[in-house]
């Protein structure tokens, strides 16, 4: 992992060794509206790693049947980060009663943690999302890495958050952190990684007693399923009952205590907001059933499958998703490309 991450920046950090803008950027999107990134964002968005999720469709093969549906990893990402960006902020509300527990001056800091897991969270997905996911994930590699990295964060993981915990993790990604200068004063680039893989990794308990901060990322009520959900019926064409703003307004830090006994500070809904999260569980459930688990886009995921089974025994090598990283990267992220990208910018 960490030698294709070395040969995926190597270009960028020569060419770019640093954020070339002092100004913030605006992305405008049909769910989120605006989204902002800080300039020290926008250097991670440009390197060529994140770059290629514009070229890996979010809901795999799904467009096959609900044509609209083609969006990307890379509008899921920036969707997720500005979800995570409301629920953060929504709980720090200079106007409302000031949050237990965070130190003022740790605020900046856990803010930057959150939005840097909301964009990265993803980073690990290859050709066809989910579809690719359940193929590579019987590679032997990934199997080990998965149990270890599950094992030492405390939490399962899938085999894409593995990936993209590897990917953080690397030595590579974490000198693309420090040039990026988006890591806080009191962290280390590794230091940080290390807490963007936790709350990717949804490892509350390593984080205590701020285990909010992996419930924003990957929790009951987080910005994944916040935005995907609310991308997903409006790309498919299916309604359903998703009122994001009212949970964002519910959405209250408490104390509670962990079986061990430790102190943590978790995510909490006002009863008033209960009806607005019952919904969002319900609708959850209506896109399983009218999109994700449709009987012709299953029937699609398994000829895809097939496809690359069959690649795999002329091709030994593709049942490694390493190869099959590099093989978006090849066809979809030349350098003439992602020039272009920056120029438009």
């Amino acid at each position: 992992m960490s030698e294709w991450t070395h040969n995926c920046i190597k270009d960028y950090l020569a060419r770019f060794p640093g954020p070339q803008s002092g100004s913030p950027k605006q992305f405008h999107d049909p769910v989120a509206r605006t989204i902002l990134l800080r300039p020290e964002e926008t250097y991670l968005v440009d390197s060529p790693i994140l770059q290629r999720l514009r070229y890996v469709r979010q809901l795999g093969v799904g467009h096959y049947l609900f044509p609209s549906s083609g969006y990307s990893r890379f509008e899921h990402s920036l969707g997720a980060l500005h979800s995570a960006t409301n629920i953060f902020d929504r709980l720090f509300d200079r106007n409302a009663a000031k949050p237990m527990g965070v130190p003022e001056a740790k605020v900046e800091a856990h803010r930057r943690i959150v939005r840097a897991a909301a964009l990265l969270h993803d980073i690990g997905h290859c050709v066809f999302s989910h579809v690719s996911e359940r193929f590579y994930a019987q590679n032997p590699e990934v199997k080990a890495a998965q149990v270890s990295i599950s094992k030492a964060l405390q939490n399962r993981v899938s085999a894409s958050e593995t990936l993209s915990i590897l990917i953080i993790c690397s030595d590579p990604f974490v000198g693309l952190l420090q040039a990026s200068r988006l890591c806080p004063s009191d962290y280390s680039p590794a230091e940080f990684a290390g807490r963007i893989a936790e709350c990717i990794a949804g490892a509350s308990n390593k984080l205590l007693p701020h285990a909010y901060l992996a419930e924003i990322v990957n929790g009951v009520i987080d910005c994944d399923k916040l935005d995907y959900l609310a991308r997903d019926a409006q790309s498919a064409g299916v309604p359903i009952s998703l009122d994001v703003e009212r949970l964002y307004s519910k959405l209250r830090l408490t104390e509670a205590t962990t079986k061990k006994g430790n102190k943590a500070f978790v995510l909490a809904i006002e009863q008033s907001g209960v009806r607005a999260l019952e919904e969002m569980l319900a609708s959850r459930i209506f896109l399983y059933d009218k999109f994700y688990y449709h009987q012709k886009v299953m029937a699609a995921e398994e000829l895809a499958r097939r496809a690359l089974s069959r690649l795999a025994e002329a091709i030994p090598d593709l049942a490694s998703p390493w190869l099959c990283f590099r093989w978006v990267m090849t066809i979809c992220c030349s350098p003439h490309q992602e020039n272009l990208l920056r120029g438009l910018r």
